[in-house]
C-alpha cells in the first residue's frame, strides 16, 4: 500500500516537472469538474475526493501549457518506439502509468506549439484520437484510476509515475518545413494562427469582425465572442491578445486597463470552454 510520502514525492516531480500545474477532479457519474478551488488545492482533499470516487487531473498552468503535448493512452511498444532511444528516455519526458501496461506521455518542448501543431503531433504519437489538444488533463500520478472498467478484486489501479525529466526539453522542428505533411495526400501543413496572415480564414474574417466592432452596443460581448472564435482555430493567448488589441477601437471604458481586462476576459473564455468539455 503507498504511503503518503510516496503521494508527496509524485506531486513534487509532477510540480518540478510542469513548473506550475493546475489540479482537477472529476465525478465521472455527474460529469463536473472541481479545479482551482480550495478543495483540489491540498493533497488531503484530493485523497478524499480521489477515496469518494473521483478521477485527479493535472495539468500545466495556462500560461505554460503552449509548451507541453500530452500523448494519451499508448502502450508499452509505443513507448518504447516513441519516446525510448538507445536505451534511454528521450528528454523532457514525463511518463505516467494510468494503469497496468497504459501509459500517458507528456512531452516539455523549448518553444510554445499552436494548436495545429499539436493536432500533428499527436496524430504522429498515436494518441487516442479521442484526445483533443487544447488544455488537457492527464491522470495525476499518486492516486487511483477509479475508472469501473479497471477495477479488480485487490481494488483500482495506482497511477504512477514511470520516468520524470525534471531537467530537459525536446526539441521540435518547424511544421512549416517541406518534411512535415499529414500523409502522402494531403498538401504541405502551414500553420494558419500568425497574427500577420493575409491570407486564410482571417483574411476573410476579420472585416466581420470590424463590422461587428462598429455596430455594437455591448463591445465585451463581442470580445469575448471573437476570443472564443480564435481559441477554437487555434490561435495562442498571445495572439488574440494582439488581435482584441487590433480590432476593437473603442476603449473609452479601458482607457488605462487594456491589457488587464483582456487577459481576464481570456481567462474567462478558457474556463467557458473548459466547462463545456465536461458537461
Amino acid at each position: 500500500m503507498e504511503t503518503p510520502t510516496d503521494v508527496e514525492s509524485m506531486l513534487l516531480k509532477s510540480w518540478l516537472y510542469f513548473g506550475d500545474c493546475e489540479f482537477g477532479a472529476l465525478n465521472e457519474a455527474e460529469r463536473s469538474l472541481i479545479r482551482t478551488s480550495q478543495k483540489v488545492k491540498t493533497r488531503e482533499n484530493l485523497q478524499r475526493l480521489n477515496k469518494d470516487g473521483n478521477h485527479i487531473f493535472i495539468r500545466p498552468t495556462l500560461g505554460r501549457e503552449p509548451y507541453y503535448l500530452m500523448i494519451d493512452d499508448i502502450n508499452e511498444q509505443l513507448l518504447e518506439s516513441d519516446h525510448i532511444e538507445k536505451h534511454q528516455w528521450k528528454p523532457g519526458r514525463l511518463i505516467v502509468e494510468t494503469s497496468p501496461g497504459n501509459f500517458q506521455a507528456w512531452i516539455r518542448s523549448t518553444r510554445p506549439f499552436i494548436l495545429q501543431e499539436k493536432s500533428f503531433w499527436l496524430n504522429k504519437y498515436k494518441s487516442d484520437p479521442g484526445a483533443q489538444p487544447r488544455r488537457r488533463w492527464g491522470r495525476c500520478p499518486g492516486f487511483y484510476n477509479v475508472k469501473q472498467k479497471y477495477k479488480t478484486i485487490c481494488g483500482y489501479p495506482w497511477v504512477s509515475i514511470k520516468w520524470a525529466d525534471l531537467n530537459n526539453s525536446a526539441g521540435f522542428p518547424s511544421l512549416d518545413s517541406e518534411d512535415f505533411t499529414h500523409n502522402n495526400s494531403v498538401k504541405k501543413w502551414v500553420p494558419q494562427s500568425k497574427v500577420k496572415t493575409t491570407s486564410g480564414w482571417m483574411g476573410k474574417m476579420n472585416p466581420i469582425w470590424r463590422e461587428m466592432y462598429e455596430k455594437t452596443t455591448d463591445q465585451s460581448r463581442t470580445d469575448f465572442s471573437y476570443i472564443l472564435a480564435l481559441m477554437v482555430r487555434g490561435y495562442r493567448d498571445d495572439e488574440i491578445g494582439q488581435l482584441i488589441l487590433t480590432e476593437r477601437k473603442d476603449w473609452s471604458n479601458h482607457r488605462n486597463t487594456q491589457t488587464a481586462y483582456i487577459e481576464r476576459s481570456i481567462v474567462k473564455a478558457h474556463i467557458f470552454l473548459d466547462q463545456k468539455e465536461y458537461k
